[in-house]
Protein backbone atom coordinates (compact mmCIF):
# COMPACT_ATOMS: atom_id res chain seq x y z
CA UNK A 1 0.00 0.00 0.00
CA UNK A 2 2.83 2.23 0.87
CA UNK A 3 4.46 1.96 -2.59
CA UNK A 4 1.04 2.54 -4.21
CA UNK A 5 0.78 5.92 -2.85
CA UNK A 6 4.41 7.03 -3.31
CA UNK A 7 3.97 6.00 -6.85
CA UNK A 8 0.64 8.14 -6.63
CA UNK A 9 2.20 10.93 -5.05
CA UNK A 10 5.51 10.86 -7.86
CA UNK A 11 2.82 10.89 -10.34
CA UNK A 12 1.23 14.00 -8.63
CA UNK A 13 4.62 15.60 -8.54
CA UNK A 14 6.28 15.06 -11.07
CA UNK A 15 3.37 14.57 -14.23
CA UNK A 16 0.38 16.37 -13.11
CA UNK A 17 1.49 19.28 -11.65
CA UNK A 18 3.99 20.37 -14.40
CA UNK A 19 0.72 20.02 -16.69
CA UNK A 20 -1.45 22.42 -14.11
CA UNK A 21 1.81 24.70 -14.36
CA UNK A 22 2.08 24.84 -18.34
CA UNK A 23 -1.27 24.98 -18.42
CA UNK A 24 -1.45 28.44 -16.43
CA UNK A 25 1.44 30.11 -18.33
CA UNK A 26 -0.45 29.20 -21.51
CA UNK A 27 -3.59 30.55 -20.36
CA UNK A 28 -1.35 33.77 -19.18
CA UNK A 29 0.40 34.12 -22.80
CA UNK A 30 -2.96 33.69 -24.64
CA UNK A 31 -4.49 36.41 -22.16
CA UNK A 32 -1.76 38.98 -22.57
CA UNK A 33 -1.90 38.51 -26.38
CA UNK A 34 -5.63 39.09 -26.39
CA UNK A 35 -4.80 41.92 -24.81
CA UNK A 36 -2.20 43.47 -26.45
CA UNK A 37 -3.87 43.02 -29.68
CA UNK A 38 -7.09 44.70 -28.44
CA UNK A 39 -5.02 47.72 -27.81
CA UNK A 40 -2.38 47.58 -31.01
CA UNK A 41 -6.35 46.94 -32.84
CA UNK A 42 -7.22 50.30 -30.83
CA UNK A 43 -3.78 51.85 -31.32
CA UNK A 44 -3.52 51.13 -35.21
CA UNK A 45 -7.32 52.98 -36.36
CA UNK A 46 -6.77 56.04 -34.40
CA UNK A 47 -3.10 56.39 -36.25
CA UNK A 48 -4.17 54.95 -39.04
CA UNK A 49 -7.14 57.63 -39.27
CA UNK A 50 -4.63 60.20 -38.73
CA UNK A 51 -1.81 59.29 -40.87
CA UNK A 52 -4.72 59.03 -43.97
CA UNK A 53 -5.84 62.70 -42.83
CA UNK A 54 -2.55 64.23 -43.06
CA UNK A 55 -1.36 61.80 -45.86
CA UNK A 56 -3.63 61.71 -48.66
CA UNK A 57 -2.11 59.41 -50.77
CA UNK A 58 -1.26 56.76 -48.46
CA UNK A 59 -5.14 55.82 -48.98
CA UNK A 60 -4.03 53.20 -52.30
CA UNK A 61 -1.62 51.40 -50.77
Amino acid sequence: METFLTVLMALGIYVVLPLIVAAMVCGAVVWRAKLRAGRTEEATTGTEVEELVHHPAKIQQ
